[in-house]
């Protein structure tokens, strides 16, 4: 008879998948997960392995609102039916199901940073493919945003994402660019512009353009992305048209401004 174990434990907070610490493996017990500030509900999703008479079940009671704790997934097998016994054999060479734990901390919501940021092409279906890594430049100051009273971060994405690596055939076809950026806590506060090229009789003048989020797909919630609507390259990949009405261009690279603040001083998750 196998051992009674899991094969999947995922924890699910606010819509969001966690990140189990260390990565599950069914030899592993003991877990540490961080949760967003404001993420509720928490519910489990545990998958016993294959075999006669294993189950799992949540039994810990629970996580109190806004707070920490202990989630526990206890383990046992059903007793065999009648007649299915070992024939008086003594000893049961299965292993006694063991209980799987994971602590979950609440995080503070001061946080300033982004775990990740990468460009992708979101396709007519909604599939994305990865372009390429994209990094951020130091980041300035904290300033106090007047119409918010909320201090943020700007950071400005590296010029190391040449025009080159947007103009590629997901691109070249016609796919919208978006700018996924992965928050250390879902419900910070995200603001993402770009440098646009406004025509003015003979000349040009630069205006910065307010991006909007894309609307979030479940492949967001179970990375932690968010993404940003970036466009559309144009031009044999040396422009970028935003998206909007007026089509402004910029061009490439382009130069994307990423605003950040703490979740704390957000009213509610995005």
């Amino acid at each position: 008879v196998a051992g009674c174990r899991l094969s999947a434990l995922r924890i699910w907070a606010g819509g969001s998948l966690l990140k189990l610490d260390p990565p599950f493996d069914e030899d592993i017990l003991d877990y540490k997960a961080m949760l967003d500030i404001r993420a509720e509900p928490i519910w489990v999703d545990a998958d016993a392995s294959p075999g006669p008479g294993c189950r799992a079940r949540r039994a810990d009671g629970g996580i109190a609102a806004g707070q920490g704790g202990e989630v526990l997934v206890a383990l046992a097998r059903d007793p065999p039916a009648h007649g299915d016994g070992d024939d008086g054999e003594e000893g049961d060479p299965s292993p006694e199901p063991r209980d799987y734990r994971v602590v979950l901390t609440r995080r503070p919501g001061n946080d300033t940073a982004l775990d990740g940021l990468a460009l992708v092409a979101a396709g007519k279906a909604g599939a994305e493919s990865a372009i390429g890594p994209a990094s951020l430049g130091p980041a300035s100051s904290l300033r106090r945003a007047a119409e918010t009273g909320v201090s943020f971060e700007t950071r400005e994405l590296s010029a190391a994402v040449p025009a080159a690596a947007l103009a590629t055939d997901a691109t070249a076809a016609g796919a919208e660019l978006e700018l996924s950026l992965e928050p250390r806590d879902m419900g910070q506060g995200i603001r993402v512009s770009v440098e646009a090229l406004v025509p003015q009789g003979n000349s040009t003048s630069r205006l910065t353009q307010r991006l909007h989020e894309a609307h979030m797909r479940l492949a967001h919630l179970q990375y932690r992305r968010r993404n940003f609507t970036l466009g559309h390259v144009v031009g044999n990949g040396t422009f970028l048209e935003l998206p909007g009405e007026e089509r402004h261009r910029t061009s490439l690279p382009a130069r994307v401004l990423i605003e950040l603040w703490p979740a704390a001083d957000c009213e509610g998750s995005p």
